[in-house]
């Protein structure tokens, strides 16, 4: 079950790696800075799942750190579609980073 779990994690955070974000044309250069929480809400599950894994390996980035518990991110990635559903214009990756703390 965990090499499923870690298996799932690593798909979901790779996959940014292949895809623009939502309205973004290839090759465009994408500022998560620009995004408020109803941009990310707005997004297909796919686009949205892609956004999370961007924001996370940018967390994880800043951090420095090289490991994560499963459990924690989904629980992150939960809190934060929950806060970004009852604050729209708030700006994501600023939620998102205030989630982490």
């Amino acid at each position: 079950m965990k090499l499923m779990h870690s298996l799932a994690l690593t798909a979901f955070l790779t996959v940014p790696l292949l895809h623009a974000p939502a309205g973004a044309a290839a090759g465009e250069i994408v500022d998560m800075n620009h995004y408020l929480c109803k941009d990310i809400m707005r997004m297909s599950d796919e686009e949205r799942s892609i956004a999370l894994g961007v924001f996370h390996g940018y967390a994880l980035g800043k951090k420095g750190a090289t490991s994560f518990k499963y459990d924690d991110s989904l629980q992150l990635s939960t809190g934060f579609i929950e806060y970004c559903l009852d604050n729209p214009s708030a700006k994501a990756l600023e939620s998102f980073e205030k989630l982490m703390k």
